[in-house]
């Protein structure tokens, strides 16, 4: 999931001389059209590659078991237990009140949108070091915020989490709205650290 999260960065991965960035840019297709298909290459690509490595980890510690310690043996993937998947409950508490449920969990699958969004923003802005930047933006995010609920400036729990999960939901689309919009701007001639 991590890796998902921050594999936005790598929008640019194979743009890296003026060359190519041209060949992108007079491709016979709308921006939006070349948009969603490095994106969906970007993640599309880089969970089949987890889940490849996974695979291919998992059948090499099998064969090296086998070989070297034949009592173990088994594949990993083969003893993971469905039914313990119960820890992905979402339980927040807040000055001692505790969260609704599904308000829990709409925070909890909204979190790592927002942090793939994020990321994805700050990867199409910066050419260099874009996940330091988007990670250093995350961390001040977070800071404030805690700052804001130590205060007490929401009254319950409830009112915070409908606020945050608010926030979310603009959050995710401003960054998404921004990042087609920065791609439709792109040029060739760029400064060293930006993209515009």
């Amino acid at each position: 999931v991590g890796f998902l999260v921050i594999v936005p960065c790598l929008f640019w991965f194979d743009v890296k001389k003026k060359s190519s960035m041209i060949n992108l840019l007079v491709l016979p297709a709308t921006h939006l059209e070349k948009f969603i298909s490095r994106y969906l290459l970007l993640i599309i690509g880089g969970l089949l590659l987890c889940v490849a490595s996974f695979i291919t980890a998992d059948v090499l510690q099998w064969i090296y078991y086998s070989l070297f310690n034949p009592a173990y043996g088994g594949l990993a993937m083969a003893r993971i237990n469905f039914y313990s998947l119960h820890f992905f409950r979402f339980n927040f508490t807040v000055n001692g009140q505790n969260l609704d449920n599904y308000l829990a969990y709409a925070i909890g699958c909204m979190g790592p949108i927002w942090f793939h969004s994020v990321y994805l923003l700050f990867g199409m802005l910066f050419k260099k070091m874009s996940w330091i930047v988007s990670s250093a933006i995350i961390i001040v995010f977070f800071i404030l915020f805690g700052k804001s609920v130590e205060v007490g400036l929401f009254g319950s729990v409830e009112i915070l989490a409908i606020v945050v999960l608010s926030l979310l939901v603009i959050f995710v689309i401003f960054n998404y709205v921004m990042s087609y919009k920065i791609f439709r701007h792109i040029q060739v001639i760029h400064n060293k650290w930006m993209r515009l």
